[in-house]
């Protein structure tokens, strides 16, 4: 099924977006999505949201249709980089 969504991290009970990504049925391909403005605190893990969004699926040029719903990836583990 395509798919479009978009994406969210999940600290402490609240949504940062972190951007869209869309696939169509049948292709393979890799994205990347990242969170702007993550809270100042530091956190160790958090929870991707995948959304679907008539909005990502507009953006592209060939998904008419795309999978309803929503993905909850649970407990991803954050690194950090320490001073360059």
């Amino acid at each position: 099924m395509n798919v479009a969504f978009d994406a969210f991290a999940l600290i402490d009970g609240k949504e940062y977006p972190m951007g869209h990504l869309a696939g169509a049925k049948g292709y393979e391909c890799g994205f990347g999505v990242f969170c702007e403005h993550p809270p100042a605190k530091p956190f160790e893990k958090f929870d991707i949201v995948l959304r679907s969004s008539a909005n990502a699926a507009k953006s592209t040029l060939d998904l008419t249709e795309i999978w309803q719903g929503e993905v909850v990836i649970k407990d991803v583990g954050v690194r950090t980089r320490g001073p360059r």
